[in-house]
């Protein structure tokens, strides 16, 4: 979700994305994750961008063939 400032606003997975989908329809909902389970989580419930905090490189391999295979449409992935 993107806030007054234009930087995208950031959300807990699951519902608050849901319903910041459901206030904002046209923003950007952007979810940091810090496991495959909350990156799965935040795919099922539609988030557009995840963060994906301190992935090694084999798990950060592993968010990527979930978002392709999961994610309806993938989403957006950067990692840190």
């Amino acid at each position: 979700m993107r806030g007054d400032s234009g930087a995208p606003a950031a959300v807990t997975s699951g519902p608050p994305v849901s319903a910041a989908h459901e206030m904002q329809p046209d923003m950007l909902v952007e979810v940091e994750v810090e496991s495959l389970d909350e990156l799965r989580e935040a795919l099922a419930a539609k988030a557009d961008r995840m963060l994906l905090d301190n992935f090694p490189i084999d798990v950060l391999n592993q968010a990527v063939a979930v978002n392709r295979d999961e994610g309806k449409p993938p989403a957006e992935l950067e990692a840190s």
